[in-house]
């Protein structure tokens, strides 16, 4: 029987490290309990990756800002595409509506001219 040797996969960073590893290779956390243990003696306070995580927090937040910024620009972006696209079918609305009107209105002049002949024309004959 083979037996496979599995990667230890650091509870901190998600890191794999070799099997017989005491501390992960990435961040430096404890992977064994004798190792935590050997780490965390004579010290009080939090765990060591809090420590890590926490000098993070600027760089994080700082991140999340931008990706909201970014968000923010792609949102309005949006919102201007739509609104151009909503004054170019007022425009092309206008312009027909125009159309329309003089189409109306030419046969409106037409029919008007055909009252007025018929009327001329029934006083000459009659």
């Amino acid at each position: 029987m083979v037996w496979e040797v599995q990667p230890v996969r650091c509870p901190v960073c998600g890191w794999q490290n070799p099997r017989r590893s005491e501390v992960c290779s990435n961040c430096g956390e404890p992977l064994t309990m004798i190792a935590r243990v050997l780490t965390r003696q004579g010290t009080v306070g939090p765990p060591f990756w809090l420590g890590r995580v926490r000098s993070r927090a600027g760089e994080l937040k700082e991140q999340g800002a931008r990706a909201s910024e970014l968000r923010m620009e792609q949102l309005l972006d949006i919102d201007r595409r739509r609104q151009q696209d909503d004054a170019r079918a007022l425009a092309r609305q206008r312009a027909t509506d125009r159309q329309i009107v003089l189409v109306v209105g030419l046969a409106m002049g037409v029919l008007g001219l055909i009252v007025v002949t018929l009327v001329v024309l029934g006083a000459l004959g009659g």
